[in-house]
């Protein structure tokens, strides 16, 4: 999308800038490269002058994606109320850059709440055992006695529990 959002700011056709979009994914992916041979495809068609949303709603059953089905939307809008159609895909594309950037961002964040999350289950038993160590009359009031030890232990299997639901989620 970033190479036919270009090549229609450097004033391509719509048509030319699908062909320069073929070309810079073989060079980047090659020949036999999954999205290469897709362009491939969609270029044939174009030659044969099927109607580019068309061509655009095959790409996206094909390849399961809905992003590119709303781009074909917005495609079709722009050809028919005859709006300046480079601008309308290169917004477009700069709306999709975006939103994958904060995609990226909320998944590398809960990836990294969940790896401190970890490292706290890791740590607490450790600071436990520390303590235990270091000062026994601190920790005795808690593990001195069946209670405290039972009301422990419960504790920690709650949190195992809770650990092990956040993440299947």
């Amino acid at each position: 999308m970033e190479s036919v959002s270009g090549a229609l700011m450097a004033g391509y056709s719509l048509e030319s800038a699908w062909k320069y979009a073929q070309q810079e994914t073989e060079q980047m992916y090659g020949i036999q490269g999954i999205f290469s041979r897709e362009l491939r495809q969609l270029n044939q068609k174009l030659f044969m002058h099927e109607p580019m949303e068309q061509l655009l709603y095959e790409l996206a059953e094909r390849c399961d994606n809905e992003e590119i089905y709303y781009f074909a939307e917005i495609l079709l809008y722009a050809k028919r109320s005859g709006g300046n159609m480079t601008e309308i895909i290169h917004r477009t594309v700069c709306r999709m850059q975006e939103k994958h950037e904060v995609l990226r961002e909320i998944t590398a964040n809960v990836a990294a709440k969940r790896a401190e999350q970890k490292m706290m289950m890791l740590l607490l038993p450790l600071m436990l055992c520390f303590l235990t160590v270091s000062s026994p009359e601190y920790t005795g009031a808690l593990y001195g006695n069946p209670a405290g030890v039972l009301v422990m232990i419960l504790m920690m299997r709650y949190s195992i529990l809770t650990a092990r639901h956040r993440d299947m989620t």
